[in-house]
């Protein structure tokens, strides 16, 4: 273990240190070109160009929305000619599109200085079309003196093709229509096209993709929806090659209003009065969706009272005479609840 500690010392201090050694670096392939679902593998390449070398370091940076990284795998650069290695295989975060602190440094007295793979970095294409750079940054390498070697970089690249269409394009779905709603949830349902070879329908919602569904399944349900609002979905057809029909075929739905009005208050009391005028207070209900509360006064209308107020003066009464507030809640959808609470009350003399 002090050996190690020794080795990664000299290597942390050696990426203070220059030298005019080069030394290649690359992506390989430099550009890969791969479909919606499929798992790749890029290698970073390591030529010391005769240099021996004894430790390297780097970062990767990639396009988070098209790809991920599912691991960082050791090469076999270090372990030639029987070496052993202390290696690290970083720090995945696919939510920023990065991996850093990656590096592996040669124990032992043996020498490398011939090319080999430093790690093979295994991913994921996304369902979202588009190019990602494989970036490699904080880049360091040095030599068994723990000197750092200067460098020439190549970074790469990978597509996510979705224009790959077969001889004979793949048809869209037919009948695209939604069969059930209510104010949080729209399931549609479609007829599959008439092939062999039909493996999944790629579904959207409002532009932003949300699943694959299996062929023979032929329905998608969207849940947590806002009442009374408007949703497209929008589908593609893949099929076993992995060829998409570009072309959309979509459908617009709208989730039902709530047609529940909330629960009515309770506690209604007078908490005040004098000759003219009373103070009445509340408790609003818990419904999510409650908005205000409608006041009556000896039943004319008076005012709304938003939620969370909790209380209505009624003012300019005339003294000793009885006046009855009554009640009505209603919710942000515009529902009343229709049942009456209602409390009477004297002024004073």
């Amino acid at each position: 273990m002090r050996i190690i500690k020794i080795i990664l010392s000299a290597f942390i201090i050696a990426m203070l240190i220059g030298n005019s050694s080069a030394v290649s670096v690359n992506i390989h392939p430099s550009n890969l070109e791969v479909t919606p679902g499929e798992s790749f593998e890029v290698n970073v390449f390591i030529d010391p160009m005769g240099t021996n070398i004894a430790g390297a370091q780097l970062n990767l940076a990639f396009n988070k929305s098209i790809i991920k990284v599912n691991k960082i795998s050791e090469g076999d650069l270090f372990k030639q000619n029987g070496s052993t290695t202390f290696f690290n295989n970083g720090v995945v975060n696919n939510s920023l599109g990065t991996v850093t602190n990656i590096y592996d440094v040669k124990l032992g007295k043996t020498n490398v200085s011939t090319p080999g793979i430093f790690i093979v970095i295994n991913m994921t294409a996304l369902d979202y079309p588009g190019s990602s750079g494989i970036n490699i940054s904080n880049v360091k390498i040095c030599d068994p003196e723990g000197i750092q070697l200067t460098l020439d970089l190549t970074n790469g690249s990978v597509i996510i093709n979705r224009t790959v269409f077969s001889k004979i394009q793949l048809p869209g779905v037919n009948n695209l229509k939604n069969i059930s709603f209510a104010g949080n949830y729209i399931n549609w349902t479609w007829t599959e096209p008439i092939t062999p070879d039909l493996v999944k329908v790629m579904v959207y919602i409002n532009g932003n993709f949300k699943t694959n569904v299996t062929q023979g399944i032929r329905y998608y349900q969207a849940s947590n929806l806002i009442i009374n609002t408007d949703y497209t979905i929008s589908t593609h057809t893949v099929d076993t090659s992995g060829n998409i029909n570009m072309t959309w075929v979509n459908h617009t739905a709208r989730t039902a209003r709530d047609n529940l009005p909330p629960a009515s208050i309770t506690n209604l009391v007078s908490k005040k009065h004098a000759s003219n005028y009373i103070k009445y207070t509340w408790a609003d209900p818990s419904d999510a969706d409650f908005a205000y509360v409608m006041v009556y006064i000896n039943g004319i209308f008076k005012t709304n009272v938003a939620k969370g107020v909790q209380n209505y003066i009624a003012s300019g009464l005339i003294p000793n005479t009885s006046y009855t507030i009554s009640t009505h809640t209603v919710d942000t959808s515009g529902n009343i609840n229709p049942t009456w609470i209602n409390r009477t009350v004297k002024t004073s003399r």
